[in-house]
């Protein structure tokens, strides 16, 4: 019980936030175009897979609690979660005023770097709008 409570203790020094502050949910969104086209959503329909469908809807789920999972920082803002299954899936997403996390695209491993560069263009776009959610 010791350990554990050091633990917590370094824990919360390095973080600076008692435990219960320590994930915070999130709103998710979908990132939409000027012309009304969800890229994320129309990976996920394409997606012939549904196990794997199933999956990553869990995930997002589970990153509307605050739990990220593997997740990397790329660049300029994108984030990315990757799935260890099928082709190496992967969503990219950015956080707008740490609260919101906007899905930008998805793809696969062997489409890494080409999505990458598309998620933030889509970024950039969403970040140009007047209109914010501010739920």
């Amino acid at each position: 019980m010791d350990n554990l409570v050091a633990n917590y203790s370094w824990l919360r020094y390095i973080s600076g936030a008692r435990m219960g502050q320590l994930i915070k949910p999130k709103k998710v969104v979908v990132y939409r175009n000027k012309k009304g086209v969800e890229p994320f959503s129309d990976w996920l329909r394409r997606l012939r897979d549904a196990k794997a469908r199933r999956l990553v809807l869990a995930r997002l789920r589970r990153l509307e609690q605050g739990h990220y999972g593997d997740c990397k920082h790329l660049q300029s803002g994108i984030f990315e979660l990757r799935f260890f299954f099928g082709s190496g899936y992967r969503v990219y997403f950015a956080e707008d005023q740490q609260r919101i996390v906007v899905l930008l695209t998805a793809g696969s491993k062997a489409t890494q770097q080409k999505d990458i560069v598309t998620a933030i263009g889509y970024w950039q776009q969403y970040q140009g709008k007047e209109y914010r959610d501010n739920d």
